[in-house]
Protein backbone atom coordinates (compact mmCIF):
# COMPACT_ATOMS: atom_id res chain seq x y z
CA UNK A 1 0.00 0.00 0.00
CA UNK A 2 1.37 3.37 -1.01
CA UNK A 3 1.39 6.34 1.31
CA UNK A 4 -0.25 9.61 0.30
CA UNK A 5 2.99 11.32 -0.68
CA UNK A 6 3.80 8.57 -3.19
CA UNK A 7 0.33 8.86 -4.72
CA UNK A 8 0.60 12.66 -4.91
CA UNK A 9 4.04 12.45 -6.53
CA UNK A 10 2.68 10.02 -9.12
CA UNK A 11 -0.18 12.40 -9.91
CA UNK A 12 2.19 15.39 -10.16
CA UNK A 13 4.57 13.54 -12.50
CA UNK A 14 1.68 12.44 -14.72
CA UNK A 15 0.38 15.99 -15.00
CA UNK A 16 3.79 17.41 -15.88
CA UNK A 17 4.23 14.74 -18.57
CA UNK A 18 0.80 15.45 -20.06
CA UNK A 19 1.22 19.22 -20.27
CA UNK A 20 4.87 19.00 -21.29
CA UNK A 21 6.14 21.38 -18.65
CA UNK A 22 9.17 20.13 -16.69
CA UNK A 23 9.11 20.02 -12.90
CA UNK A 24 11.32 23.00 -12.13
CA UNK A 25 11.37 24.85 -8.82
CA UNK A 26 10.83 28.37 -10.17
CA UNK A 27 8.32 31.21 -9.85
CA UNK A 28 8.26 31.77 -13.60
CA UNK A 29 5.13 31.39 -15.63
CA UNK A 30 3.72 28.76 -16.50
CA UNK A 31 5.37 26.73 -13.70
CA UNK A 32 3.69 28.68 -10.91
CA UNK A 33 0.35 28.49 -12.70
CA UNK A 34 0.58 24.73 -13.14
CA UNK A 35 1.64 24.29 -9.49
CA UNK A 36 -1.45 26.20 -8.34
CA UNK A 37 -3.72 24.13 -10.58
CA UNK A 38 -2.18 20.88 -9.33
CA UNK A 39 -2.56 21.95 -5.70
CA UNK A 40 -6.24 22.69 -6.21
CA UNK A 41 -6.87 19.39 -7.96
CA UNK A 42 -5.23 17.58 -5.03
CA UNK A 43 -6.87 19.65 -2.27
CA UNK A 44 -10.12 17.65 -1.95
CA UNK A 45 -8.21 14.39 -1.46
CA UNK A 46 -5.07 15.32 0.48
CA UNK A 47 -4.06 17.78 3.18
CA UNK A 48 -2.09 20.98 2.61
CA UNK A 49 1.10 19.68 4.19
CA UNK A 50 1.24 16.64 1.88
CA UNK A 51 0.50 18.80 -1.16
CA UNK A 52 3.11 21.40 -0.22
CA UNK A 53 5.80 18.73 0.26
CA UNK A 54 5.18 17.26 -3.18
CA UNK A 55 5.22 20.71 -4.80
CA UNK A 56 8.29 21.79 -2.80
CA UNK A 57 6.45 24.76 -1.34
CA UNK A 58 5.42 25.96 2.07
CA UNK A 59 1.93 24.98 3.23
CA UNK A 60 0.97 28.66 3.16
CA UNK A 61 1.45 28.59 -0.62
CA UNK A 62 -1.30 25.96 -0.81
CA UNK A 63 -3.52 28.22 1.30
CA UNK A 64 -2.80 31.06 -1.11
CA UNK A 65 -3.70 28.85 -4.07
CA UNK A 66 -6.99 27.93 -2.37
CA UNK A 67 -7.81 31.57 -1.67
CA UNK A 68 -7.26 32.58 -5.30
CA UNK A 69 -8.60 29.49 -7.07
CA UNK A 70 -11.96 30.90 -8.17
CA UNK A 71 -10.41 34.09 -9.52
CA UNK A 72 -7.67 32.10 -11.23
CA UNK A 73 -10.27 29.95 -13.00
CA UNK A 74 -11.96 33.06 -14.35
CA UNK A 75 -9.09 35.38 -15.16
CA UNK A 76 -5.74 33.59 -15.36
CA UNK A 77 -5.21 32.52 -18.97
CA UNK A 78 -4.61 28.74 -19.36
CA UNK A 79 -5.17 28.08 -15.64
CA UNK A 80 -8.52 26.38 -16.26
CA UNK A 81 -6.97 24.04 -18.85
CA UNK A 82 -4.20 23.11 -16.42
CA UNK A 83 -6.71 22.64 -13.63
CA UNK A 84 -8.95 20.39 -15.77
CA UNK A 85 -6.00 18.18 -16.70
CA UNK A 86 -4.80 18.06 -13.10
CA UNK A 87 -8.29 17.25 -11.79
CA UNK A 88 -8.70 14.42 -14.30
CA UNK A 89 -5.36 12.91 -13.35
CA UNK A 90 -6.00 13.33 -9.62
CA UNK A 91 -9.31 11.50 -9.90
CA UNK A 92 -7.91 8.76 -12.13
CA UNK A 93 -4.80 7.96 -10.11
CA UNK A 94 -6.51 8.38 -6.74
CA UNK A 95 -9.33 6.00 -7.70
CA UNK A 96 -6.85 3.51 -9.11
CA UNK A 97 -4.78 3.56 -5.91
CA UNK A 98 -7.93 3.35 -3.79
CA UNK A 99 -9.06 0.32 -5.78
CA UNK A 100 -5.68 -1.33 -5.17
CA UNK A 101 -6.02 -0.68 -1.44
CA UNK A 102 -9.56 -2.07 -1.44
CA UNK A 103 -8.36 -5.20 -3.23
CA UNK A 104 -5.57 -5.66 -0.70
CA UNK A 105 -8.06 -5.40 2.15
CA UNK A 106 -10.38 -7.90 0.47
CA UNK A 107 -7.45 -10.28 -0.08
CA UNK A 108 -6.56 -10.03 3.62
CA UNK A 109 -10.15 -10.79 4.61
CA UNK A 110 -10.30 -13.77 2.26
CA UNK A 111 -7.05 -15.11 3.68
CA UNK A 112 -8.35 -14.70 7.22
CA UNK A 113 -11.65 -16.44 6.36
CA UNK A 114 -9.81 -19.31 4.67
CA UNK A 115 -7.69 -19.74 7.80
CA UNK A 116 -10.83 -19.79 9.94
CA UNK A 117 -12.43 -22.31 7.58
CA UNK A 118 -9.37 -24.53 7.77
CA UNK A 119 -9.40 -24.44 11.60
CA UNK A 120 -13.10 -25.31 11.70
CA UNK A 121 -12.65 -28.23 9.30
CA UNK A 122 -9.74 -29.59 11.35
CA UNK A 123 -11.89 -29.77 14.51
Amino acid sequence: MKDNLEVINKIVKNIHCIVGIPMINTRRHPHSQLRAAIAMALAPRFNSIEISKSLQRDRTAVSYYKKNHKANLLYWKNYKQFYDIAEEQAISVFESETDKIDLAIIDQKIEMLLDQRKKIIQK
